[in-house]
Formats: C-alpha cells, sequence, structure tokens
C-alpha cells in the first residue's frame, strides 16, 4: 500500500465501495522477467485497468480453470512465483 489514505467510490453500487491506492509486485526469483498473468492464473483473463477490487471467485474464466480444485491455484501460483 502507497498509503494510509481510504477512498470512497460515491457512484458504486456493489460492495466495493472503497479502496486504496496500492502497487503490485509479482515475487519471483527473475526479477528482471516477472511472469505474466496468464502463466499466474494459468487462463487468459482481462483485469479493468480502473484499479478497484475484484473478487477472484467471480472471475468465470478463472472459476472454469480453478474452481474444483481446492488449494491447487494457490499452489500453483507459489510455484510460479517460487514462494515457498
Amino acid at each position: 500500500m502507497l498509503n494510509n489514505q481510504l477512498y470512497r467510490d460515491t457512484n458504486a453500487e456493489d460492495e466495493f465501495n472503497i479502496y486504496r491506492i496500492v502497487q503490485v509486485v509479482w515475487m519471483t526469483d527473475n526479477w528482471e522477467h516477472p511472469p505474466e498473468n496468464d502463466k499466474v492464473f494459468d487462463c487468459s483473463i482481462h483485469f479493468p485497468q480502473s484499479g478497484k477490487a475484484i473478487k477472484l471467485e467471480n472471475i468465470q474464466k478463472l472459476q472454469t480453470r480453478w474452481g474444483k480444485e481446492g488449494l491447487a491455484f494457490q499452489q500453483h501460483v507459489q510455484s510460479v512465483l517460487n514462494i515457498y
């Protein structure tokens, strides 16, 4: 998180009507060439550029690929990012 400020989106009609400014850095052993989203999620996902939080369980492609596999998704991400 880049600051401690909470921002409210007064136009939002969904449950995520607050947000914070964050910067995400993939943790990897190869900082020069971090993995692409498609490799991390093992499916092609387009994330909106709005910066708003989204629930991964609401992304149909992700659910189709990983929905029934329990902790397999978390284990896959750990493997791709070399987090042990």
